[in-house]
């Protein structure tokens, strides 16, 4: 099948949904950041049966939480690690706090610079922050040192004073002073009122500033309230205190020390949906504080900041560029990084993208966390995530793929490990917005949709940026390659996905759903999530067949081979029938199965349980890809009489079947049978006789050799647990006796003897006596032969 897309203007991608996530100080859930002991990493799992999120929009109960055991994991200030140390999790239990570096910027305060607040309409009122002079004044009066030497950080976080963060290496503009905040504006309130003063905005006699609506903007329409003198107030909208301690201490600095130059910080604490809604949904704001964790590159500067990304239709932004920001050289440098192959050159460009953006100012950076994340001694198996640039390396975060694989309990009391099930109970900090995989948010969203839902590869924990070591997910192999397209340099990308992967409903992934992701969250409908880099320059694709889908994207850059393989595929056959795909899907029914939501992905975990404001309950999925191998039922097999000799034709042999499942307990409701294949083929159901044991009987098989199979199979909520156990049989002929045992051990051959020269034997004489033993040796080769036959087909990979 090929499809052609209608072609559009060259515009820019944006971040990945799965590395690029609105960030809460700490998290509430774990954004961990330097290791205790490591353990080897499988992609095979989940070992766990369950995990339970719950929401918990308080820092302090959330500790409270984690040491009475009421969760398993928790994200520490430093303030309190010496409390989490003497928790009962940690100090009598084993646990762990482990020490992790993010790729993040925190704290920012960021701003709306559109002259208007809300929608580009007449009706919006003017914004006094478009002024560049007021972000420039705020950008003098942070004190960083105090925020990260103050009382809940003590010292552990690295300052930023850059838009393009110290971790990001030879990406950052290597000449300092050129983009760096605290030489471009340092703690100065006597340069934030000169700047003021130079603007025009005096000082009334209330001790705060004023200034004048103007009368038109720039395409000539009036503003409401043009020609009022107003006091000048900038409204900072922020999450309370109990969610965000330190965001809320930056906010409190911002309120004092704006009172110094004139400004009335006016704090608008909302919850994260409302946040979301105003920021990201409807442009209603004038500044907000929270942060952001980035991804493996600096792509940020392109989809924040491009004015092609200020996008509306009717009064709905649909861009990343929530701060407004136009700037044609910004934009030109923009294109000059990302429209290219030569990584040089994009770097290039990029320090010159941030000397810009730091003479805009469309925040103001503060710090990036070092964070601590606790971990229950009930709980072992995490992994985590390097990368290149550190040096020591320090680890990034957890691996939510591997850790979520290898998650085990250990029972505090004994210290005995159970390998498989549990219920891991895990926080989340806010109470989400949406669990949309289109158009979530906020890093606590990501947390849970990402147990979900696969992209088509996953990073490597040893080394994230490692690209040939990824660990593919859903697809079996991708070649990449430069074309031309009608005359245009362009890309063309070719994806082998991976057979027998299911929807959680049990319809097969394939190419088709890939490509309506495409069509419809991506091109159609413009998703914050699927209108993301290479997506809106996609012109054609072609499905040659249900597991093959080739792209062709009429660009080319650096970073689509980066970013395309963290691509993750929607179910159509869901999210194209649901009357509103913005919904959130965890809180509808399927269509089809009522036993589970709309939320459906191809990950190791199902959701189960949505109760607003209180939980999300995963299950895991028992018909993963990569299921553990030991999560299945496990068969133990006794024949009469046994067959581990071979048997006389026409004896009936018993089979009992003990099945347990993975935890060792008595199965009594599954399907086993038993089958025989040789010189007959039959299949024999085992009947179930009581406390997980079945019995079947073998009858009626030729002589010859058998390969037998049992196979048992119990359902279970989602899917099944299965088992199987595999023998031979040897059956001989009625009324002979049974062929030999093979020999012990290894028998040396005699050397192969030299042909004797050609002989005439005489005719022999051919009685009823030389007959019957030569018919019993041809027998008995027959067998053997068939065994040694059957035993190179049974040994080979």
């Amino acid at each position: 099948m090929e499809v052609v897309w209608k072609m559009r203007k060259v515009n820019l991608a944006m971040l990945s949904a799965l590395v690029f996530t609105l960030l809460l100080p700490m998290l509430m859930v774990p954004v961990p950041v330097a290791a205790s002991p490591e353990v080897k990493w499988s992609p095979y799992g989940p070992r766990i049966d369950e995990m339970v999120y719950k929401m918990i929009p308080d820092y302090a109960v959330g500790l409270s939480a984690f040491e009475l055991g009421e969760i398993d994991i928790v994200g520490v200030y430093p303030a309190h690690l010496d409390r989490i140390k003497e928790s009962k999790p940690i100090k009598e239990w084993g646990g762990e706090i482990i020490r992790t570096v993010g790729i993040n910027t925190l704290g920012l305060i960021q701003f709306n610079v559109r002259d208007r607040i809300g929608p580009p309409f007449e009706t919006s009122p003017y914004n006094v922050v478009c002024d560049p002079a007021i972000r420039k004044a705020f950008a003098h009066i942070i004190d960083r040192d105090a925020i990260i030497h103050g009382p809940l950080l003590k010292g552990h976080a690295i300052k930023t004073t850059t838009d393009v963060m110290d971790i990001y290496g030879d990406w950052q503009n290597p000449i300092r002073k050129k983009i760096d905040y605290e030489t471009l504006y340092p703690l100065s309130f006597e340069r934030a009122n000169a700047i003021l003063d130079a603007a025009g905005y005096k000082m009334g006699p209330d001790g705060y500033r004023t200034y004048v609506v103007p009368e038109k903007d720039e395409l000539g329409r009036p503003y409401p309230d043009a020609g009022k003198t107003k006091r000048l107030e900038v409204e900072v909208i922020a999450l309370p205190e109990a969610i965000s301690p330190v965001y809320y201490s930056i906010l409190m600095q911002y309120v004092e020390h704006a009172k110094k130059i004139g400004i009335m910080v006016k704090p608008d604490l909302v919850t994260a949906a409302i946040l979301s809604a105003r920021v990201f949904g409807t442009r209603v704001f004038q500044t907000y504080l929270v942060g952001w964790s980035m991804g493996m590159y600096p792509a940020f500067m392109y989809t924040f900041w491009h004015s092609k990304e200020d996008r509306w239709v009717d009064a709905t932004p649909k861009g990343w560029n929530w701060a407004g920001v136009h700037n044609a050289t910004l934009d030109g440098y923009i294109d000059k990084s990302q429209f290219t192959t030569d990584v040089a050159e994009a770097k290039y460009y990029q320090w010159k993208m941030q000397e810009i953006t730091a003479d805009i100012v469309p925040w103001v950076p503060v710090y990036s966390a070092v964070s601590y994340t606790a971990i229950s001694g009930k709980w072992k198996g995490w992994v985590l995530s390097y990368g290149k640039y550190e040096e020591p390396r320090m680890p990034l975060a957890m691996h939510p793929l591997l850790t979520d694989m290898g998650w085990y309990s250990v029972d505090p009391a004994t210290g005995e490990e159970k390998k498989l099930g549990g219920t891991f109970n895990g926080v989340i900090g806010i109470i989400p917005a949406t669990l949309n995989p289109m158009n979530y948010m906020w890093a606590a969203e990501y947390v849970v949709l990402s147990r979900m839902f696969n992209s088509l590869t996953e990073t490597n924990p040893d080394n994230i940026y490692d690209t040939p070591a990824r660990i593919r997910t859903l697809i079996e192999d991708y070649k990449f390659e430069d074309i031309l397209y009608e005359g245009v340099n362009s890309t063309k990308v070719t994806l082998y996905f991976k057979k027998g992967v299911k929807w959680h409903d049990g319809v097969p992934l394939t190419a088709y759903d890939l490509d309506w992701t495409w069509r419809y969250p991506g091109h159609a409908w413009k998703t914050i999530r699927y209108y993301v880099y290479y997506v809106p320059d996609i012109v054609k694709t072609e499905i040659p067949d249900p597991y093959t889908i080739i792209a062709y994207i009429k660009s080319r850059s650096w970073l689509w081979l980066e970013y395309l393989l963290f691509a993750t595929p929607l179910p159509m056959h869901i999210f194209g029938k649901v009357p509103n795909p913005f919904g959130d899907p965890s809180r509808i029914s399927h269509p089809e199965r009522p036993d589970l939501t709309q939320l459906i992905g191809t990950g190791r975990f199902i959701c189960v349980e949505h109760v607003v404001g209180k939980l999300v309950r995963l299950t895991w999925n028992p018909e993963y890809h990569f299921r553990h191998p030991e999560k299945g039922l496990r068969l133990s097999v006794t024949t009469t009489p046994s067959i581990k000799e071979p048997i006389e034709e026409d004896v009936k042999i018993s089979v009992e079947v003990k099945v347990t499942d993975y935890l060792d307990k008595a199965v009594t409701d599954a399907e086993v049978s038993v089958s025989a294949s040789g010189p007959i083929s039959a299949l024999f159901k085992a009947e179930h006789i009581g406390a997980g044991t079945y019995k079947a009987t073998l009858a009626g098989l030729l002589p010859g050799k058998y390969d037998i199979g049992v196979k048992a199979e119990r359902a279970i909520p989602y899917g099944a647990l299965r088992g199987t156990y595999a023998a031979t049989l040897s059956i001989y002929p009625l009324g002979l006796p049974p062929p030999p045992p093979p020999p012990v051990g290894v028998v040396a051959l005699p050397p192969a003897p030299t042909l004797p020269p050609a002989i005439t034997l005489p005719t022999p004489v051919v009685g009823i006596e030389a007959v019957m033993p030569q018919v019993s040796l041809i027998i008995t080769a027959i067998v053997v032969v068939t065994l040694g036959v059957l035993v190179v087909k049974k040994r080979r990979p």
